[in-house]
C-alpha cells in the first residue's frame, strides 16, 4: 500500500524507476562536479574504469552546505592501499577547493570483478544501474537490466545492516568531539531508514528513495515507531540538538533495524548464493 502522497517510483511492469539524472545538477554544484571529474581521472589513472554520481544531487534535492558529493569510483582491480590513499587526498582536496559549498565530498571505491563476480554483486548492479549517473569513463549501467524491488535485490541492498550499524556504533564510542558524534549519529540514522525501506520494499515490491518518502512508507507500515521517525530524520540530517538526550533512544532504534534485517532481508540475502 503506497501513500497517496508519493509518486511510485516503480513503473507498470513493477520494475525501479531511476529518478538520477544529469540534468539534476544544479549550477550550484556543477562547478564542483566538473572539479571532480578532472581530479579524479587525473589522479587515479589508468585504474579508473567508471566515475558515477549518486545521492541528492543527482536527485535535484541537494542543499547548499547540508548535502554531500557522492561519488563512485570504479577501478579496473582491486585497489592497494596507495590507490585507495589518493583517492581519500582528492576527497580533502575538493572539500579545500569548494568549502561550504557541500558537507563532504565522499569516493565510494569498487572494481569490474567485485561488480560482476563478488559476494555482493546483484547490490552493486541495482545501485549503478538505478541509483548512479555516469561522469565519466565506461557505463557499466548499459550493460545492466532495470531491477524490482524483490527481497533478493533489497537483501543485497541492505542486508548488511547488522554489520554497518555495528562498525558506525565502535566508532561512535570512540568519536571525542560533539562534531563527529552528530556525524556518526546521522550516518547511523540514514543507514536505519535505508534498512527500514528495504523491509518495506521487500514486502510491497514499493520503492522509494527521499528521505521524506521513506519516512512516509515506515509510519505506514511501522505505526508502532511513528514518534521516532522524525528524530531519526532530524538525526539524518545532523542537526545541532538532535542527538542531545537521545542516544539512548538512536541506539535501540539501531537495534530494531537489525532485527528487522535479521529477520526480512538475511534470509534472502543467503538464497541467493552471492
Amino acid at each position: 500500500m503506497r501513500p497517496r502522497h508519493i509518486e511510485s517510483l516503480v513503473d507498470d511492469f513493477g520494475q525501479i524507476v531511476s529518478e538520477v539524472s544529469i540534468d539534476n545538477i544544479s549550477p550550484t554544484f556543477a562547478p564542483l562536479v566538473d572539479a571532480a571529474c578532472e581530479s579524479i581521472p587525473e589522479t587515479v589513472g589508468d585504474e579508473l574504469s567508471s566515475l558515477y554520481l549518486y545521492g541528492s544531487i543527482p536527485a535535484a534535492r541537494a542543499v547548499a552546505g547540508r548535502s554531500d558529493l557522492d561519488l563512485l569510483a570504479v577501478l579496473q582491480s582491486e585497489p592497494g592501499r596507495r590507490c585507495r590513499r589518493r583517492i581519500e587526498g582528492v576527497e580533502r582536496e575538493l572539500e579545500a577547493r569548494f568549502p561550504k559549498r557541500v558537507r563532504e565530498v565522499s569516493i565510494a571505491v569498487t572494481w569490474i570483478d567485485e561488480v560482476f563476480h563478488g559476494d555482493r554483486s546483484l547490490g552493486w548492479k541495482v545501485f549503478i544501474r538505478h541509483l548512479c549517473v555516469l561522469l565519466w569513463g565506461d557505463d557499466i549501467a548499459a550493460e545492466l537490466p532495470k531491477y524490482r524491488p524483490t527481497p533478493e535485490v533489497c537483501a543485497n541492498l541492505n542486508g548488511d545492516a547488522p554489520r554497518v550499524l555495528a562498525d558506525f556504533w565502535r566508532q561512535f564510542e570512540v568519536a571525542d568531539s560533539e562534531e563527529e558524534h552528530r556525524r556518526i549519529g546521522g550516518m547511523i540514522a540514514r543507514k536505519i531508514l535505508r534498512t527500514g525501506m528495504s523491509v518495506v520494499s521487500a514486502q510491497s515490491g514499493e520503492w522509494a528513495t527521499s528521505r521524506a518518502d521513506i519516512a512516509s512508507y515506515l509510519i505506514l507500515y511501522f505505526p508502532e515507531i511513528a514518534s521516532d521517525i522524525e528524530l531519526l530524520l532530524h538525526l539524518a540530517e545532523e542537526q545541532e540538538l538532535a542527538l542531545v538526550g537521545n542516544v539512548a533512544r538512536l541506539r535501540a532504534l539501531s537495534q530494531w533495524a537489525v532485527r528487522q534485517a535479521e529477520r526480512e532481508l538475511v534470509p534472502h540475502l543467503q538464497d541467493t548464493g552471492l
